[in-house]
């Protein structure tokens, strides 16, 4: 596979060079070699063949991102940010906050169902199929504020220890909160901002996360099969198949190489601000490529308008991430947003999201700047600049 071959250098380099699993340009290759991979492996299951105009297609999108990503994060040394921001955080306010937030999300959104295992299987369907239909309501905001405190308090503790035994609940809380919005992205947002604020992001950190990512996908895996004889793998490869695999190749067969190309949602904040016809869903029309997606990868909305629109803008994400993944070295507001932000590297195969979430990513920034400003802040002299 001449990605794999064309990224892996990228990805050493990215990591030897900042040590950090979160560098951007880590994280986009690294993403990408892991997507490769698996479609690789379910080679048998699909129908197109990952063809080479894809994948330099695709190389080249994650070259410009990379440059860009530098251009950002050498933006913030050449302007001297030398000052790491250290806070005085009340922990325990930060944790009123969260269970508040949290257990109003989980009574509202459940409120008027019944309490039995069926019922409740049967209410979150249903929340599903009205979230899909009318879109998330106003009790969404909740949601925003739970990603903001909660990555405050887990640096309250980095701040200030204590005990651990405490994160256990916590954690089950949000665990039913993530179950509650029925949202996959939800789920994984709250996932990558804990990794990115409590582990130092070494590669052993990394290579922990993804096992126990690949781990909740064997889980899921295995639930999801039906009464077929299917073996595990079988099954594993499947939904990894349609996960992962699928969106690229869609992409590839639907958008890089077809005449006819679909449709884009990637303006479609704009279009709600103007009050223009709005796609109902940001997902796509079911296609088969072996297994069934309704979703083709960020590039999909670029390609809608040109190559040159996908270029463009894997510069702008690249340039913006370098900028956030140096600042979230500095300022604690930006290590709490980058760490929600960095979905939109992570998920680049699965959907666009920087633009197509751009309220989502506003109300999160404004959110981390009060935040921050609620505290007392000093400036930590000691810090060196070849340490940012």
């Amino acid at each position: 596979m001449y990605l794999i071959l064309l990224l892996l250098p990228l990805s050493f380099v990215a990591y030897r060079v900042s040590r950090d699993t979160f560098n951007p340009v880590f994280l986009l290759s690294s993403s990408y070699i892991f997507v490769s991979s698996i479609i690789l492996w379910a080679a048998d299951i699909l129908i197109y063949d990952f063809k080479l105009e894809a994948q330099l297609f695709i190389f080249g999108n994650i070259v410009l991102f990379s440059i860009f990503c530098c251009f950002g994060s050498a933006l913030v040394k050449m302007n001297g940010f030398i000052y790491r921001e250290s806070i005085k955080i009340h922990s325990n306010l930060l944790l009123i906050l969260l269970i508040s937030f949290s257990l109003s999300y989980i009574l509202v959104r459940v409120s008027g169902y019944g309490v039995s295992f069926q019922e409740i299987k049967d209410s979150l369907h249903e929340i599903r199929t009205e979230d899909v239909a009318d879109g998330h309501s106003a009790v969404q905001y909740f949601f925003t504020l739970i990603y903001i405190v909660w990555g405050y308090y887990l640096i309250s503790r980095k701040i200030k220890p204590t005990k651990k035994i405490i994160l256990i609940p916590l954690m089950l809380l949000l665990l039913t909160v993530a179950i509650v919005s029925t949202s996959k992205q939800a789920t994984f947002m709250l996932f990558i901002s804990t990794f990115f604020i409590v582990t130092n992001r070494k590669l052993k950190s990394i290579i922990a996360f993804a096992i126990l990512g690949l781990a909740l996908f064997s889980f899921f895996s295995f639930i999801i099969r039906t009464g077929d004889n299917s073996s595990f793998w079988d099954a594993l490869k499947t939904y990894l198949a349609i996960y992962v695999a699928s969106p690229t190749i869609a992409m590839q067969e639907f958008y890089l190489l077809s005449s006819q190309i679909a449709d884009s949602n990637l303006l479609r904040i704009f279009m709600k601000l103007t009050g223009g016809a709005v796609p109902e869903t940001l997902h796509r029309e079911f296609v088969n490529v072996g297994v069934p997606t309704n979703v083709y990868t960020a590039y999909s909305d670029y390609i809608y308008y040109g190559w040159i629109v996908s270029y463009f803008m894997m510069a702008l994400h690249g340039f913006i991430c370098g900028l956030l993944w140096k600042l979230a070295k500095i300022y604690l507001w930006a290590e709490v947003f980058y760490s929600l932000f960095a979905y939109t590297i992570i998920f680049t195969f699965f959907h666009e999201s920087l633009v197509t979430s751009l309220s989502l990513w506003l109300q999160l920034l404004i959110l981390s700047v009060l935040f921050s400003l609620c505290y007392k802040v000093k400036k930590n002299a000691t810090r060196n600049k070849s340490e940012i």
